[in-house]
């Protein structure tokens, strides 16, 4: 798997995120949604710099998840046991699964500043697609399933 495409690809997902950021920022009421229950609804509001909060989760995940198995290749606690058979298969797969799992974190977090900022601009305390949070959680505990059965069929 060619890695450069994959970091540019993220580098330039982030980067539109972070223009996006930008450009909203000062429309922003000095309060905004910071904390949603699980029906969508605002039960926690905080400074409007809090929206700077994602990103910079999202860049240490990002870095931690594409970065560390890198570097740990023999650290890596995979699900199946491990010979010198399928070694290389097994690392080249959780590789592409944390590849996938960068990917679908940074969607959600994307998708969590844009709610909030739709909220913050509009006035609202719910969020009236609220689903696509349980949506991006279901693909998300989806894609780790997928890993685990294909590691065993892999075995």
């Amino acid at each position: 798997m060619n890695m450069r495409f994959v970091y540019i690809g993220i580098g330039t997902i982030y980067l539109f995120w972070l223009v996006y950021l930008f450009i909203h920022f000062r429309s922003l009421p000095e309060t905004i949604p910071v904390h949603f229950n699980a029906l969508g609804e605002v039960d926690g509001w905080g400074s409007r710099a809090t929206i700077w909060f994602l990103p910079g989760i999202g860049l240490f995940t990002t870095l931690l998840v594409l970065f560390v198995p890198q570097y740990t290749k023999n650290m890596i606690n995979y699900p199946v046991k491990i010979t010198e058979e399928n070694r290389e298969k097994q690392y080249q797969l959780v590789l592409h699964f944390m590849i996938g799992l960068t990917f679908l974190i940074l969607g959600l977090f994307i998708y969590i500043n844009w709610i909030t900022i739709q909220i913050a601009l509009s006035g609202d305390a719910i969020v009236r697609s609220g689903i696509g949070v349980w949506i991006f959680v279901g693909l998300i505990f989806t894609w780790i399933a997928w890993y685990i059965a294909r590691s065993h069929r892999l075995k």
